[in-house]
């Protein structure tokens, strides 16, 4: 048997049919790089790992197909990670920012990362960081209210700003929206929450 029959029995036997092994049998099973598109998108091919488990629904399957027949890497699919994961619509917002795309776009990319597995959560995680940073950095505290982005889309009121304030001790609401946008850069909305639940009579 020559080497192609041979690779194609391989990942016959791996569950891919053999309109799969023909289309994957030219390229070698081993680790394939990440791949950026022009416009951002990341695809990964499958390494070896991701090939064994192929015939079930676990995080590193990029090649088999989910219980109700839909291919793994929809945008769909990428969502329902997203929402099922402890990120939240803030994590998003600031990732999307980072990386120049729709909070939309950022949350199936969160989604893709984390189907990926533990490996592509723990640089998600790092660029998480990265982007909390820069958007704490992008904020002019004294200068201009515009730069407050997320605390401007939030629900938060200037009611609620008021309220903070006189309960954080801060001088102006003014500064209770600052404490605002940096909570939520921070992926902190809890913390407003339960502040404003204390500052209410």
């Amino acid at each position: 048997m020559n080497s192609l029959s041979k690779d194609l029995l391989g990942l016959e036997i791996l569950g891919l049919g053999i309109v799969g092994a023909i289309a994957l049998s030219a390229q070698p099973i081993a680790a394939y790089p990440l791949f950026v598109g022009d416009n951002g998108a990341e695809t990964r091919q499958p390494d070896s790992s991701t090939l064994a488990n192929s015939r079930n629904n676990t995080p590193g399957n990029t090649l088999g197909n989910t219980p109700d027949n839909t291919p793994d890497n929809t945008p769909d699919r990428e969502r329902r990670a997203f929402y099922n994961s402890s990120y939240d619509y803030w994590d998003a917002r600031v990732l999307a920012e980072y990386w120049g795309q729709t909070t939309d776009e950022a949350k199936a990319r969160i989604g893709r990362k984390i189907l990926w597995g533990q490996e592509d959560v723990a640089i998600l995680d790092q660029f998480l960081v990265d982007a909390r940073i820069q958007h704490l950095q992008s904020i002019a505290p004294d200068t201009e209210l515009a730069t407050y982005t997320f605390y401007l889309e939030s629900r938060y009121t200037y009611n609620d700003a008021e309220a903070l304030a006189k309960f954080w001790g801060d001088a102006s609401p003014r500064d209770a929206k600052l404490r605002i946008e940096r909570n939520l850069t921070l992926g902190n909305p809890e913390i407003i929450d339960a502040a404003l639940d204390m500052a209410r009579p």
